[in-house]
């Protein structure tokens, strides 16, 4: 039976997405625990069997919760009891006790570590496929099957989403959330309609709760839709003042009511969370976590939340929130190119990209970047703001996605929190879609505008010349494309 393309296409990025998972699953059956699991992964498990979320609050619980369920799943079919360390100085006493609460629940128990451990992680697999997913769906719909293929590629052999996408943190996670919420976000925008509005606030809702670095979705929505709502025009084809300020409130509004929808999301969850956490000590952990913290109003108004029934999940929510905010006004103790400091470098993220990031696939985007201005054809600085304008129009998909670019380099390039390639990982997907876009479409040449666009053709062997530059020309980039992914694959496939 002959395959259809797309039907060829999914069994290829199936193929990618198996190899990816065993590529993760076959390296983390030997590692130990990192830093952060000491916190996590008992903390998920605390959240699932006693329903208190007292230790970890700086994070949302919904990755952590996945762990956790799935060491109580492994627990029950491996027959091993965990034993929960609820008498513990750091479950009774401490105020977010999380890492001598981590060391006692793993090691000093009885429990079985590496069992706990490995069932742990193998939600956060799940959650890397999804992401790859994702990014498949989205790049196929924008730049067809090559590309998406392409982009597919460059993740699933990606050396930074293979190390980070095996453990218990919130990094790929957030990756995953960013780029989830973008896709439903701008898919509402180009067909507005309720069922996109409901999916859109749904997965705004699921960002909030896997980690609170989200809520810069906030502002980054914020400023599509008002681009959007500026640049619809009316049945009539105008574009008068007065009908785009009308229509840049309306999808305001509408906004409004995908961030109600992902807040709604938030009570029943957190209400799980704070179901068995006695209310007395959430609110004496609250006051004496934001003792010290600035906003005074902020704080007061969380700690008021946390002995109202109704606004409980909400109290513990802005704990973590503000707790994140916090720290990141005091930064993180970091060293880096000699020096040490906590107050963090501007230019670290870009050094520490230019440095993880694999060099083909840094060559890959210098590639895209120079096909893209070559496709300038005027200068610059003619007509810049109406050729600007006009070129969001056509591509208002490419435009969110250099958008978030912007707004999240700029807000990691400003912050103090300096400590890892891993808190960069969003603009990843992002750079995916549009670098397997430009680098589908640079190789794909038709040789009809070849020659349409070269001197006329006066005899056959003018035709001939054209033709032999014109392969030349086109197989060039196909081998140094190959050459750049072979060359990407096997650095990955080395290390592992």
């Amino acid at each position: 039976m002959e395959l259809r393309p797309n039907k060829l296409t999914n069994i290829f990025a199936g193929g990618l997405l198996i190899l990816m998972f065993l590529l993760a699953f076959f390296s983390l059956r030997g590692d130990s625990a990192s830093m952060d699991e000491l916190a996590h992964i008992p903390a998920g498990y605390s959240y699932i069997s006693q329903r208190d979320m007292r230790i970890n609050p700086e994070h949302p619980p919904i990755l952590k919760d996945l762990a956790g369920l799935s060491v109580w799943i492994g627990s029950k079919i491996t027959g091993q009891l965990i034993n929960f360390p609820d008498q513990a100085k750091s479950w009774q006493e401490d105020i977010n006790g999380q890492w001598d609460f981590g060391g006692n629940f793993l090691y000093q128990s009885g429990n079985n570590a590496d069992q706990i451990i490995f069932w742990a992680r193998l939600p956060m697999l799940l959650v890397m496929l999804l992401l790859g997913f994702y990014l498949f769906r989205w790049t196929r719909q924008l730049y067809g099957n090559k590309a998406a293929l392409l982009a597919l590629f460059l993740y699933a052999l990606s050396p930074t989403f293979l190390a980070h996408g095996r453990y218990v943190t919130t990094d790929v996670g957030a990756a995953a959330a960013f780029f989830i919420a973008t896709y439903y976000l701008v898919n509402w925008l180009k067909h507005s309609n309720k069922k996109n509005l409901v999916f859109a606030g749904i997965a705004f809702g699921l960002a909030l709760l896997t980690k609170f670095s989200l809520a810069l979705l906030i502002p980054y929505f914020v400023i599509l839709v008002i681009v959007r709502g500026f640049l619809t025009i009316n049945q009539k084809g105008k574009q008068k003042i007065s009908f785009r300020f009308k229509n840049t409130i309306k999808f305001l509004f509408l906004l409004l009511l995908i961030g109600f929808i992902g807040l709604a999301l938030i009570w029943p969850l957190y209400q799980c969370h704070v179901a068995d956490y006695p209310v007395e000590r959430q609110q004496a952990d609250t006051q004496y976590t934001l003792r010290s913290f600035g906003n005074r109003p902020l704080a007061d108004l969380t700690v008021w939340m946390t002995d109202k029934p109704l606004f409980r999940p909400y109290g513990q929510f802005l704990l973590g929130l503000l707790m994140v905010m916090q720290r990141a006004v005091g930064g993180n103790t970091t060293y880096f190119l000699g020096e040490v400091s906590a107050a963090g470098w501007h230019y670290y993220f870009p050094i520490v990209f230019l440095l993880k990031a694999p060099l083909a696939f840094l060559i890959l985007i210098l590639i895209s970047i120079l096909r893209a201005a070559y496709l300038v054809k005027k200068p610059f600085w003619q007509k810049p703001y109406q050729r600007f304008i006009d070129w969001i129009k056509k591509y208002f998909t490419e435009f969110a996605l250099i958008l978030f670019l912007v707004i999240y380099w700029g807000s990691s390039i400003y912050s103090n929190l300096n400590i890892g390639v891993r808190h960069v990982l969003p603009v990843f997907p992002f750079l995916y879609i549009l670098v397997s876009g430009q680098i589908s479409q640079w190789v794909k040449i038709s040789r009809l505008s070849f020659i349409e666009g070269s001197q006329p053709i006066i005899n056959a062997l003018l035709a001939f010349k054209a033709t032999i530059f014109f392969t030349f020309k086109t197989y060039f980039k196909y081998l140094l494309i190959v050459i750049l992914l072979a060359w990407y694959a096997f650095g990955t496939i080395k290390v592992y």
